[in-house]
């Protein structure tokens, strides 16, 4: 058997004052049901920034772990104190650039004999020192290292100016 479709519904008839409903389909449509608000949502518009920075971290190594065994190195000894002034020469090898104190003034006396020093006499091995002691290496072929007043240089150094 074929589905037939529902019966219409009775609807008062509008003009009809009795207040029975008519066998009669109604000819006024029935109103849809009211729409319900869909919320709509906007894009936020596209804007062009520049670049956030970059920042860099330093990462640090991760901790060595120790034996147990072992006790923590100690700390280095710290030298005695010298006068504010006085470097000691840096090396068992002599005075160099950096040095200061009675060796280098008596190397800057003897220089300044042999006509090869012109600067203070202030105890300071500087550069003008350095060169001094090169060019009397040179001119004595005193082979050490240039610019260091090694035992070899010294001994020739006071053996020349003496």
């Amino acid at each position: 058997m074929p589905d037939l479709p529902p019966p219409p519904t009775l609807v008062p008839d509008p003009v009809d004052t009795t207040g029975v409903p008519s066998r009669t389909p109604s000819t006024r449509p029935t109103p849809p049901p009211a729409p319900t608000p869909t919320p709509t949502r906007t894009a936020p518009k596209a804007t062009r920034s520049a670049p956030a920075p970059v920042t860099v971290t330093a990462v640090a190594p991760p901790p060595t772990t120790r034996a147990a065994t072992s006790p923590p190195p100690a700390p280095p000894a710290s030298p005695p104190p010298t006068h504010e002034r006085h470097r000691p020469s840096s090396g068992p090898d002599g005075p160099r650039v950096g040095s200061s104190g009675p060796e280098v003034l008596e190397v800057q006396v003897m220089l300044q004999r042999l006509g090869l020093y012109e600067g203070p006499l202030d105890g300071e091995f500087g550069e003008s020192t350095e060169l001094a002691v090169i060019q009397f290496q040179w001119s004595v072929r005193v082979f050490e290292r240039p610019g260091v007043c090694g035992p070899l240089t010294l001994a020739a150094l006071r053996e020349a100016s003496a």
